[in-house]
């Protein structure tokens, strides 16, 4: 059976009114993608590569095209899930290392990572409060003094 092949630099899904509903594309700087557009014409959902050509990610979006949930490998190579408040602003963040370190997190209104619990990668778990410059108050386990909670 011989093998055929659709080549393009976008494929448009539209309707019956030739509004885009969806787009499988190569962005500016030639990374793949999918777009997808709710009824009323907002973004509804992006699946893509990163600029660089390396992280794959998952943005889903509220009514009015705001980000409210992202599926991502991050620059570390670790992946998250962040939860976006109704303004788009990062306020809850979920992240697996590579090493198997895993962490929850959450912001303040200004983006900072103000508590978080975590499980480092042998399994012990690590509670911080941290104040609005996202420094370390206070950590569970406690350390000894001049002894790294290895944060």
């Amino acid at each position: 059976m011989e093998r055929k092949v659709i080549e393009a630099q976008e494929f448009a899904l539209v309707d019956a009114s030739g509004q885009k509903c969806a787009v499988f594309a190569l962005d500016a700087n030639g990374s793949p993608g999918v777009t997808l557009w709710g009824k009323g014409g907002e973004v509804r959902a992006l699946l893509g590569i990163d600029a660089d050509g390396e992280r794959p990610g998952l943005v889903l979006n509220d009514a009015s095209g705001t980000p409210t949930l992202q599926v991502a490998v991050s620059r570390e190579g670790r992946s998250e899930i962040i939860f976006y408040d109704a303004g788009g602003q990062a306020r809850m963040e979920l992240f697996l290392g590579e090493d198997g370190d895993l962490a929850f997190g959450f912001k303040d209104f200004n983006g900072t990572t103000r508590f978080m619990v975590a499980l480092d990668e042998d399994g012990k778990p690590f509670l911080a409060v941290l104040d609005e410059d996202g420094e370390s108050v206070e950590t569970l386990p406690g350390t000894e003094e001049g002894e790294s909670d290895g944060r």
